[in-house]
């Protein structure tokens, strides 16, 4: 174990008064487990709703444009889809079941990231006849991806690149440690890979009758608050410098 990281405080959870209620409830709980044994996991798609408005309401504020995506890999619910379906907010599937579940649910495929590492060419087709949006990580990916397309004579398909190397300084939500850290992720390419490979790829005239680039993703594995905002930083300079060369 790297001596530089301690262990995080935990994090209080956030419960709002339904949840207290069935959590202090021990005979509804004793009940619940009877039926449907152990361990059980409780949904209440109630409360995503609640937490969709809180998110759009801050978007509102700050007065950007944006969109609140329901990450289906956190908590396989119909349920939950079924809310996301209702509130009309994006989804974001990392396989090609979760592809499927998302559109069984009413989901229309241009609110869908198709995201998840190393992704077969039978998600991204799917996707790509979905007319959702594929989360690319390697340049392999973006090469496959166009054979596929002009393979399969599919329309053009938008498209986010997957921005990774970023330095780790905090953990839990703002916590510092004691020595920062390269985040080594399975997602995503470096920024010098981005601008001095997979652009040039993208803006071939071969790609760009497939291939609609709409930005850049990244993926960070703690919940910093700050660690985040020298992301999305990072990003920007990557456009920023792109943009210089275009």
């Amino acid at each position: 174990m790297d001596p530089s990281v301690r262990p995080a405080r935990p994090l209080p959870a956030l419960l709002d008064r339904m949840t207290r209620l069935i959590l202090n409830d021990v005979a509804l709980l004793r009940d619940i487990v009877d039926h449907h044994g152990s361990p059980v996991s409780i949904i209440l798609p109630s409360q995503l709703r609640k937490n969709i408005a809180a998110f759009e309401s801050v978007i509102a504020e700050a007065g950007v444009d944006g969109q609140v995506f329901f990450p289906q890999k956190v908590a396989q619910s119909g349920a939950l889809l079924e809310m996301a379906s209702t509130a009309a907010i994006g989804c974001e599937s990392s396989s090609l079941e979760e592809l499927q579940a998302a559109m069984a649910s009413g989901i229309p495929g241009r609110n869908i990231l198709a995201s998840g590492p190393a992704k077969s060419d039978v998600f991204m087709y799917a996707a790509a006849r979905a007319q959702a949006t594929i989360v690319l990580d390697s340049e392999e990916e973006v090469v496959r991806l166009v054979a596929l397309l002009q393979q399969h004579v599919l329309p053009l398909t938008a498209v986010l690149l997957r921005l990774s190397g970023f330095t780790i300084t905090t953990q839990g939500r703002n916590e510092v440690i004691a020595e920062e850290r390269l985040d080594v992720s399975r997602f995503g390419m470096p920024p010098a890979v981005i601008e001095e490979r997979v652009l040039s790829i993208i803006e071939s005239e071969r790609a760009r009758r497939y291939l609609c680039l709409e930005g850049l993703h990244f993926h960070l594995d703690n919940h910093s608050i700050s660690d985040r905002v020298r992301a999305i930083e990072k990003a920007c300079s990557v456009v920023d410098r792109s943009e210089e060369h275009t």
